[in-house]
């Protein structure tokens, strides 16, 4: 699980970094148009909006949104700031394809999850319904670890 997290964390790392260069590309050059404005005041208005909305764009949906969550899973894995708990599946929920929420014991908890790699499968290995254990992030409550009740993690 931990490298499926490490993969995410740096796409995510790439995605953010990518975004970041175009929203910049496209302030600086809406910046540019502004210039042809003759009000000194309303140009220097709206420039000031278009950083703030470009800034607060990139900072709040691909920094706070996306890149820290994984992050700050990344950090618990490597640094073992897990907890360990078990319970019976509520839901299963695929929302993309790098995320599955699973409800246990109602608290929904984030499971990166790659077909190709996961050796318990969710829907297929763990069903809603099957008493479960699991190792989680502290605060991010990613699953670093589960698997059917009985079975060592």
């Amino acid at each position: 699980m931990g490298e499926l997290i490490k993969e995410l964390l740096f796409s995510y790392i790439l995605v953010t970094g990518f975004a970041g260069i175009m929203i910049f590309m496209i302030t600086c050059g809406t910046v540019k148009k502004l210039k042809e404005l003759k009000n000194r005041i309303i140009r220097t208005v709206l420039s000031i909006a278009i950083c703030s909305v470009g800034i607060f764009l990139w900072a709040g949906f691909f920094v706070c949104h996306e890149l820290y969550p994984v992050s700050l899973a990344y950090y618990e894995y490597n640094n073992s700031i897990v907890e360990e708990t078990s319970g019976v599946i509520d839901s299963i929920k695929y929302v993309n394809k790098d995320y599955t929420y699973v409800s246990i014991n109602n608290t929904e908890y984030i499971m990166v999850h790659n077909d190709s790699n996961t050796n318990t499968v969710l829907g297929r290995d763990i069903v809603k319904g099957d008493t479960v254990r699991l190792q989680f992030g502290e605060k991010s409550l990613f699953i670093f670890d589960i698997c059917k009740s009985g079975a060592a993690p």
